[in-house]
């Protein structure tokens, strides 16, 4: 939608700023081209711009359970809440074995998970050993993790599959996590707007 206006002032009447979800836009022919003309004319286009509702809410979990675990680098660490993705910050999860691996993260009751954020490790010697891993929202495969060297957290969709655990599966390589959070809709609550 484009509304054309005229005012009689040389001087710039816009002094808010823009109203939230628009774009202005004003093309002004006074002074700054040096025309001799006391008359402004504006044109304004109001353009609504993209706008996401996010009701995502981090989902509080129970406890964390591993196939194996070793190097000091027990399940519970992938839950503890601390996102330190370098090893010796003791936070990272760690398999004993390269072979078959599998985190399981335990959610408190049945929650459609929308996303999982999986944190992986950032010491060079071994950040891309979590290529390949999938995620799950309990049967249901929510994706596969393609390791980025760019890429410290990965995000993955789970659709809004109901479920009470999520787990983190490898095969053929060490599986090394620093944190998992999971992530459901909250239908409940009111969105926060972000543009």
């Amino acid at each position: 939608k484009a509304v054309v206006s005229t005012q009689s002032t040389g001087r710039d009447a816009f002094k808010s700023p823009p109203l939230s979800g628009l774009s202005h836009y004003f093309f002004r022919t006074s002074q700054q081209l040096n025309f001799k003309m006391t008359r402004v004319v504006s044109l304004v286009l109001l353009c609504m711009s993209s706008v996401v509702y996010s009701c995502l809410v981090k989902v509080e979990t129970n406890v964390a359970s591993a196939t194996s675990s070793g190097w000091g680098g027990v399940a519970s660490r992938a839950v503890d809440g601390n996102t330190n993705p370098v090893y010796r910050g003791r936070s990272c999860y760690h398999s004993a074995t390269n072979g078959d691996n599998t985190l399981t993260v335990e959610l408190k009751g049945s929650i459609p998970v929308s996303s999982v954020k999986v944190y992986n490790r950032a010491d060079t010697c071994c950040d891309q050993r979590i290529d390949g891993a999938t995620v799950w929202a309990g049967d249901h495969k929510c994706g596969t993790i393609v390791f980025d060297s760019a890429i410290p957290v990965y995000e993955i969709d789970c659709k809004g599959v109901e479920t009470s655990a999520v787990s983190v599966h490898l095969s053929g390589d060490y599986l090394q996590v620093c944190e998992v959070e999971v992530f459901a809709d909250d239908a409940a609550s009111s969105c926060l707007v972000k543009s």
